[in-house]
């Protein structure tokens, strides 16, 4: 969004850089909105091609990796499940002395 703000700034500023150079006739006006309208269709031109380019990240678009991820069961984590998950809560009783 900086990069369209920082396009729209350059392309107003070639329109008032225009519209100074121009001298002062009755013309200069059309020229100034010429120039602006051949400012605006290059930069929309431009964001129009990089549009095309990149590609957008869609719902399901990554599913393949998960499903692939979780085709297998992963390996316990800690080294006293023998390839059980381990409950929150501990499952023997401490007893006080």
């Amino acid at each position: 969004m900086r990069l369209l703000h920082a396009w729209l700034l350059a392309s107003a500023s070639a329109a008032v850089l225009a519209y100074s150079a121009v001298p002062s006739a009755p013309g200069s006006m059309a020229l100034v909105g010429i120039a602006a309208v051949a400012i605006a269709v290059i930069v929309a031109t431009r964001f129009a091609v990089l549009a095309v380019g990149s590609r957008e990240l869609v719902i399901g678009a990554r599913a393949r990796q998960h499903r692939h991820a979780l085709g297998r069961m992963p390996a316990p984590q800690h080294p006293r499940t023998a390839g059980r998950p381990r409950t929150r809560a501990p499952t023997q009783s401490i007893t006080v002395t």
